[in-house]
């Protein structure tokens, strides 16, 4: 059963949601737990497209089996993400979404500055935790983070030297502030409209032993509620 934070339960469509954890249940089972590739991805395309002409599947990697991306229509949310992960743990997940509501509040109003060499500022947010699932298959468990789709443009097509460069500068401005981010591209989008840059991988404060108590409570809730 989806843990789902009440913050964010009047604000996504659950049933659609559902519906969704179970086509990736479907999914991971046809791929037998193993990451899901490009080249399968392109195969499996017209299935998918039968189901939703607008969901979007994203390659596996290092950490998660695939993302599978889809549209809420007429939602304060437009976009959801859902990563099954292979090697993080859901402890890990729960860090993640904690420190990022962390850094939520801590810079809520802040806007970054890409430092001398790049005339650039921005306000910086990693996308919302929604909640979590944990999917089983044979005696495997995986993990899966609900998360906020970004919006604007990916920075690895933006292709921007400043604002790439600004990122740099930026990541080193958290890291100073006890936030580790990683610099990676395909991890950033910027909004220009609203001078946003949205953070989508994982995120950790470096004082989440202050919050052990909350993570291990929080952590419990997901395991009993992914077991029924």
């Amino acid at each position: 059963m989806v843990f789902i934070f009440p913050e964010f339960q009047q604000l996504i469509d659950v049933h659609l949601l559902n519906r969704k954890i179970e086509l990736i249940k479907v999914l991971i089972e046809f791929t037998k737990g193993e990451p899901l590739s490009r080249e399968l991805i392109t195969q499996l395309k017209p299935k998918i497209a039968a189901k939703s002409q607008i969901d979007q599947i994203i390659a596996g990697g290092q950490s998660i089996l695939f993302a599978w991306e889809y549209q809420q229509q007429n939602a304060k949310i437009p976009k959801i993400i859902i990563k099954p992960y292979h090697r993080n743990n859901i402890g890990q997940l729960v860090a993640h979404a904690i420190s990022s509501n962390l850094f939520n509040q801590k810079f809520k109003n802040t806007k970054f500055v890409g430092g001398e060499k790049f005339n650039f500022e921005a306000f910086v947010r990693p996308t919302y935790v929604i909640g979590f699932e944990i999917i089983h298959y044979g005696n495997k468990s995986f993990p899966t983070l609900i998360q906020e789709g970004a919006q604007g443009v990916p920075l690895e097509e933006l292709r921007s030297p400043t604002i790439i460069g600004a990122v740099g500068k930026i990541v080193t401005t958290c890291s100073r502030e006890g936030f580790t981010m990683d610099v990676f591209l395909k991890n950033w989008f910027y909004e220009k409209e609203k001078e946003l840059l949205y953070y989508v991988d994982l995120l950790f404060a470096s004082n989440l032993s202050d919050y052990r108590e909350q993570i291990e409570e929080l952590t419990r809730l997901i395991i009993e509620k992914s077991s029924f």
